[in-house]
């Protein structure tokens, strides 16, 4: 915006959203508290044991960079596997017998136990919130 133009009246903000401190005048007090929210949130994850485990762990693993590659393959697999439509009991046998040598290593295990304690941990972050707020997605609407 140049300096001599003046102000268009659109109340959307860059995403097209339209901007509650627009619409009430209250909207950046709002804001501060969800982000003050959001910071102690974010504080809270980063104290909880399954985060500190779960960083631990991960450290102990880059110092086999080949060890945690092939851990990191696994878990990708399994992410594949998961969303993959198929038989996933028959798929997660396969994976877990190809992946078998890698799974005896106490560190591997360790942190793949990690990562899935701390997953898990966002996982019921998310679904609290999606469980407590009034939010709802029409998968069939056609946008009209």
């Amino acid at each position: 915006m140049e300096r001599d133009e003046a102000k268009a009246d659109d109340y959307s903000d860059y995403n097209g959203s339209i901007s509650v401190r627009s619409i009430d005048g209250n909207g950046e007090k709002r804001m501060e508290r969800v982000q003050k929210a959001t910071a102690e949130l974010i504080d809270a994850v980063e104290n909880s044991k399954e985060y500190v485990r779960y960083l631990e762990a991960r450290q102990e693993m880059r110092r086999y960079p080949a060890l945690k590659k092939k851990a990191d393959a696994f878990c990708l697999r399994r992410y594949e596997m998961q969303g993959g439509g198929g038989n996933i009991f028959q798929e997660g046998d396969a994976l877990a017998q190809e992946y078998a040598y890698l799974l005896d290593d106490s560190l591997v295990l360790e942190y793949l136990n990690a990562e899935n304690a701390f997953c898990r941990l966002l996982r019921d972050i998310n679904w609290q919130l999606l469980q407590t707020l009034d939010f709802e997605v029409d998968a069939e609407s056609d946008g009209g």
